[in-house]
Order: C-alpha cells, then sequence, then structure tokens
C-alpha cells in the first residue's frame, strides 16, 4: 500500500524537530514586562554630603578622650557695630585644623580676612580660634575671634568676639553634628561689630 505523500512530508517534519532539540519555546504568560528588586543603604553624611570617616586627635576635653581632627564653623547674623560698615563679611564658612591636643586645651588657630577697613583703627579679628578646655571645674567650647597685633587690636574698642559652651562638670562628645554655641561678649561693647543677635554652629567634618 502506497503512503500518501502527505503523510510522508509530516513524519519527516517531525524527525527534523527532534533532533534540533524539539519546538522553540514561546514567551512566558503575562504583560510583556519584567520588574526587579534593589536593596539599599544608608549612610551618616556630613555637610556638602561626605561620607568620609572623621578623623579623630586624643583630648582628655572631651569624651571619650577624643577630639575631631577637623571642624566647620559657620556664623550667620554678624551684623555692623557703631564704627564698622563690613562686618557681614564675617559671616559664613571657615574650616579649622587640624587640631591639636594638650595639656591645657585642644585648639586650633587660622588666619581670616580682616574688617573695619574704613574704620580710624582698621584691620579687625584676623585670628578665629577653637578651643576645648576646662575652666573652674567645668569643660567649655569657645569660640574666639580677635584682634593681634594690628591698629585695631591697639587702638582698643572691641579687639575679639566670643562664643562659648559651658558642659558643665562632664566632658561633651566633641564629634559635633552641628552644634550652636551661644554668643558670650564677656564685657566686651559692640563698637566694632555686632555678634549679640548672630549663631555660630561647630560641625565635625572629615579631613578636607
Amino acid at each position: 500500500m502506497l503512503i500518501p505523500e502527505e503523510i510522508i512530508l509530516a513524519l519527516f517534519s517531525s524527525l527534523l524537530l527532534g533532533m534540533a532539540g524539539g519546538y522553540p519555546c514561546c514567551c512566558p504568560e503575562g504583560d510583556g514586562t519584567s520588574t526587579s528588586s534593589t536593596s539599599t543603604s544608608s549612610t551618616s553624611s556630613t555637610p556638602g554630603g561626605s561620607t568620609a570617616p572623621i578623623g579623630t586627635v586624643p583630648c582628655t576635653f572631651c569624651q571619650p578622650d577624643t577630639l575631631s581632627e577637623y571642624y566647620q564653623i559657620e556664623f550667620d547674623g554678624i551684623v555692623n557695630g557703631t564704627d564698622c560698615m563690613d562686618c557681614d563679611r564675617m559671616n559664613g564658612v571657615y574650616i579649622l585644623g587640624p587640631m591639636q591636643g594638650g595639656l591645657n586645651d585642644c585648639t586650633d588657630v587660622i588666619a581670616t580676612a580682616t574688617v573695619c577697613d574704613a574704620d580710624p583703627d582698621p584691620d579687625c579679628f584676623e585670628q578665629l580660634t577653637l578651643q576645648f578646655f576646662r575652666f573652674g571645674g567645668d569643660y567649655l567650647a569657645l569660640v574666639d575671634w580677635q584682634t593681634g597685633a594690628t591698629a585695631c587690636g591697639t587702638g582698643g574698642g572691641q579687639p575679639k568676639i566670643e562664643w562659648e559652651q559651658n558642659y558643665g562638670a562632664s566632658p561633651p562628645n566633641c564629634l559635633f553634628n552641628g552644634e550652636d554655641i551661644p554668643f558670650s561678649n564677656h564685657g566686651v561693647g559692640t563698637v566694632r561689630c555686632d555678634a549679640s543677635g548672630s549663631t555660630c554652629t561647630v560641625t565635625a567634618i572629615p579631613p578636607p
């Protein structure tokens, strides 16, 4: 009996597909889209978005005997006094460091641009200091903007501006994250610049 040609062709095609590994796969059922999950992690950051580690130095006036190697100090609200018309130039951000630990205090001093350029005794406030120390049994943080051997300093009036925080009998954790240090005039007037309504914010930062 003769086998019809259509059946022979069908059998031959099935044999070829079996040798090639079967029929090709089709797409999975669904809407044709795929989804994926991602994991996120959080890190603590300092001003500017940096996540670099903060360097430290030993300091017996901080707890636990640790001081940041560098600090950012930001001033706002310093205004003109009686005899000085450019005090707003003092507002802004300053970087101090590397800090130095010692037996009497832990401190750093930087030179800054002077103000009161049109004053009869010009060139005021050219040294900015951050200091941690102990006095009378209390632990303190002091920000001091002072005038050295310039006409402003020798002419009297207002040789310095101070911001001070008293932490009492227990040393503070000095790795500050935006610590506000209040203004403290200690009897110094505002004949040059008026910082009585100012803010002074201190933050520990990674090495710049």
